[in-house]
């Protein structure tokens, strides 16, 4: 029997005003992925004034994203935009 392994985990770290986000996604990123982890990113970012966040996502074990998944990642992107100040993401040949 083989098993499939897909969603994506996420680790946040907070010193101060500054903000640590990692993110690895594997499989297919879906929209319940986002679903799930969308709160949590608004819910740590909404605890501070003027957030200044850094993230590092690793899509080595990405193998397919659904295009609902990508609309999701857009909108957290306008939503937190000016918050962000790196985004570094590296991946595999796949994508």
């Amino acid at each position: 029997m083989t098993s499939v392994r897909h969603g994506l985990s996420i680790g946040i770290e907070r010193i101060e005003n500054d903000y640590f986000i990692s993110l690895k996604a594997a499989g297919k990123l879906t929209h319940e992925a986002y679903k799930t982890i969308t709160p949590m990113i608004d819910s740590a970012l909404a605890q501070v004034k003027e957030p200044r966040v850094n993230v590092l996502i690793d899509g080595t074990e990405l193998e397919e994203w659904e295009l609902r998944a990508a609309w999701d990642d857009f909108k957290l992107g306008l939503k937190h935009n000016n918050e962000f100040e790196i985004i570094a993401i590296f991946g595999n040949k796949f994508w």
